[in-house]
């Protein structure tokens, strides 16, 4: 039990520093402005497309939204560049050095759920999709009431 306790922990700290770098890698409102921005391009596109606009009108909004599609994109990829290596480093380095301390081995089982017999790299992984699905739903969540009361008091100002 207590081996699992601490690969438990062990993986709940690692999605928190992966949290705290992607935090810290991408600009949060950046990404949520691209977002805004995409959505009203693509509402555009739609309606051009709709209204039988010319080729070259067409192209110059898909060219737009291209551009904000890269830079989505590299937003998203940026923190995995630095990322991936330190799973590599965790999963493959740290975490076999740890089992022995542990009084584990690689074949192990560690914790049943549902009936299944988990082993160290399962609960490990298991628990690092968990949390970090948690963990970036709730910071969405609170990102978003963030925006909403950001944008409910820009627009009291402007009132």
């Amino acid at each position: 039990m207590f081996a699992t306790v601490m690969i438990v922990a062990f993986a709940v700290a690692y999605t928190l520093l992966t949290i705290a770098l992607q935090r810290r890698l991408v600009k949060m409102e950046r990404v949520y402005e691209i977002q805004e921005i995409m959505k009203q391009k693509t509402k555009e596109l739609t309606d051009l497309s709709k209204n039988s606009a010319g080729a070259d009108e067409l192209k110059a909004k898909q060219a737009e939204l291209m551009k904000l599609t890269s830079e989505s994109m590299k937003n998203q990829i940026k923190p995995m560049i630095v990322i991936f290596p330190i799973f590599i480093i965790v999963y493959y380095l740290l975490l076999p050095m740890l089992l022995p301390l542990l009084g584990i081995t690689a074949k192990s089982i560690v914790a049943s759920v549902f009936s299944f017999n988990l082993n160290y790299s399962a609960v490990f992984i298991l628990t690092l999709f968990v949390s970090g699905f948690v963990g970036s739903f709730s910071l969405m969540a609170r990102d978003k009431a963030k925006r909403k009361k950001a944008k409910a008091s820009q627009q009291a100002v402007q009132a």
